[in-house]
């Protein structure tokens, strides 16, 4: 409109001038000036002149003071018209401000760094607030420090206008100058996106009432821009604690996992990759890191013939292009000395770009589980036939101490039995004729009968030892020495500490493993001399047998029935049965078997004397 002012000024301006010429010079215009008036023309020649004259002036005198007018008016418009065109100059020179401090605004907000948005867009709002005469701008959100402070204006979408501090939300409140006497106005811009308010721009002015009215447009395009920039910066903060998660899920997986891409280029991998002590998998001896093409390395691998390289190469490329095999791959590798299994498994990448994931799983656990288990399984089939050959040998045993003893019964005492009704049928067919004859024969089929009865109790004492019950563990096994002593080794017996009361189950089974360990000592040692004791130790009771004979090799592997059958008696009880034996240097026999804390053996019975007397 300020501009449609000038041709119309300058149209006026030439009118004017040529209305003064004509007026002053007519001649120049070309109005004749000797043309006579008619009109009333007196034949007094002088008094036409005088008159033509003033109408002359005064027609001179009209158009200068016409002149003057439309000047001064010409003046006046073109003022306005400076004026006017400067407020435009200043208003289009605001308005490049304004959009350009928009601009830096969107720029420096979409470009700063989460650590320092705040303090950014403090700046970038300080300038926009000069423009529309703001003294201060603060940005609000929704439930900011646990606020529940809300508007039905800005819920609405529209722009909410406050004259008093009191009902701003506590945040902006903090920050608001409250001097008693200032006036304070306050408009609250909404910001949001997609019809959903998030918060909204406080813009403070203090003093004179700030006509909010007139900057509506700008905060409204000014709220428009920080909304945006606040929901990209929402997005890119949702999505980088979205790759944060998953980054920290994969770290904590303990698998060893990597990432690659259509053309099988490793892309990223998780910490227990990039920790492992392992080269992450195949090939061996080659380091598999971010950047190295795993399907380069699965190939060599292949050609240097590691196993499970080929068929590893084959489920990558498949899972590179897409496709899901479901196999996995087993193997071991060679770790600081230790030997370690993994489980390889190669999944397609769910994108539309292609991929694979790869993953190995430690299995060494499981291995040496399995390993475990396997050797326990062979173990217990070891056990369980050496159990059957013991059941067998046992049997065995048993049948020939049945036939050892049907054999002592008939060859030894059915045949002094015999003899012995022999002689007493002959005795009593035919007795001698004096009585110092017949108490002769009498006397000495007594002394066959006391032998008779003497073996019969030894065949006895060896099925069941009876002196156990009636005598006790230590008097039985020092009979037993002496016993022994006076046939064909030297059995040397001592005793410490034995306490009183052990059970008869506990005298049986040291008993007969003092008894086989003596047998096996005048078996098979070759010694003449044997040492027995008898020691009562925190609650244990022990047995050793000693002998400095021939000894054998490898005194730990128990493979004769005398040595299985006393460990066997001893384990039994909760016990403990050791040999210590090498060659030329004697065998050491010893068993330990807990026993109940009683009081140490401080005197024998009489039956117990009279036995060791006998």
């Amino acid at each position: 409109m300020v501009l449609e002012w000038g041709p119309t000024l300058v149209r006026a301006a030439g009118l004017v001038f040529v209305l003064s010429i004509v007026t002053v010079h007519p001649a120049a215009a070309g109005v004749p000036t000797n043309v006579p008036d008619v009109r009333g023309q007196s034949p007094d020649v002088p008094s036409v002149s005088a008159s033509t004259t003033w109408e002359t002036q005064k027609r001179t005198l009209g158009a200068v003071a016409m002149i003057a007018a439309v000047e001064t008016a010409l003046i006046v418009a073109l003022v306005k018209l400076g004026n006017r065109r400067r407020e435009a100059q200043r208003l289009l020179e605001a308005r490049l401000r304004f959009e350009r401090r928009l601009s830096n605004l969107a720029v420096s907000l979409a470009t700063s760094s989460p650590e320092r948005f705040g303090e950014t867009l403090d700046a970038a709002l300080a300038l926009i607030a000069e423009d529309v005469g703001a003294d201060g701008v603060w940005l609000w959100e929704n439930g900011q420090d646990g606020d529940a402070w809300e508007s039905p204006e800005l819920r609405a979408g529209l722009q909410a206008e406050f004259a008093s501090t009191a009902k701003l939300p506590r945040a902006i409140r903090a920050r608001v100058v409250d001097t008693p006497g200032l006036p304070c106005s306050c408009l609250a811009v909404p910001l949001g996106t997609a019809g959903v308010v998030s918060g909204a721009l406080f813009w403070i002015s203090y003093g004179a009432m700030t006509r909010w009215s007139a900057h509506t447009d700008k905060l409204r395009v000014v709220g428009a821009v920080v909304a945006a920039v606040l929901q990209g910066k929402r997005a890119e903060a949702a999505l980088e604690r979205s790759d944060r998660l998953k980054g920290a899920i994969l770290d904590s997986l303990p698998e060893h996992v990597a990432v690659l891409d259509r053309q099988g280029f490793i892309m990223g991998v998780n910490e227990a990759w990039a920790e492992a002590e392992h080269d992450g998998g195949l090939p061996a001896g080659r380091s598999i890191e971010p950047g190295t093409n795993y399907l380069d390395a699965c190939a060599g691998a292949s050609r240097n013939g590691v196993r499970g390289g080929a068929e590893a190469l084959l489920q990558l490329r498949l899972a590179c292009g897409g496709e899901r095999s479901g196999r996995q791959i087993e193997y071991a590798t060679e770790s600081a000395g230790h030997r370690r299994w993994f489980l390889m498994t190669v999944q397609p990448l769910r994108r539309a770009d292609g991929g694979a994931v790869v993953t190995h799983s430690d299995i060494t656990e499981r291995k040496l589980n399995e390993i475990a288990l396997r050797e326990s399984e062979n173990r217990f089939r070891s056990a369980e036939q050496m159990l059957r050959d013991l059941n067998r040998r046992l049997l065995v045993a048993q049948e020939d101490e049945r036939k050892r003893i049907a054999r002592e019964l008939h060859d030894h005492l059915n045949q002094q039995l015999a003899l012995l009704a022999i002689e007493l049928q002959q005795l009593s067919i035919d007795p001698p004729a004096s009585a110092a004859e017949v108490s002769a024969a009498l006397h000495e089929e007594w002394r066959r009968a006391t032998e008779i009865a003497s073996d019969v109790h030894a065949i006895s004492h060896r099925l069941h030892p009876s002196k156990l019950e009636s005598l006790g563990l230590v008097t039985t096994v020092r009979a037993h020495c002496r016993d022994l002593s006076r046939k064909s080794l030297i059995a040397h017996f001592s005793e410490h500490g034995m306490p009183s009361g052990i059970p008869p189950e506990t005298s049986l089974c040291l008993f007969r493993v003092a008894e086989e360990a003596l047998a096996n000592v005048a078996r098979h040692s070759g010694a003449s001399e044997a040492s027995v004791t008898l020691l009562g130790a925190g609650g244990d009771v022990v047995l050793r047998v000693a002998d400095t004979g021939s000894g054998f090799e490898d005194g730990g592997k128990f493979a004769g029935l005398g040595l299985v059958s006393m460990r066997e008696r001893v384990e039994a009880l909760g016990g403990t049965f050791s040999i210590t034996s090498m060659p030329g240097k004697g065998t050491v026999v010893e068993a330990r078997v807990a026993c109940p804390a009683t009081a140490p053996r401080l005197a024998r019975g009489i039956a117990g004397r009279r036995a060791e007397s006998a």
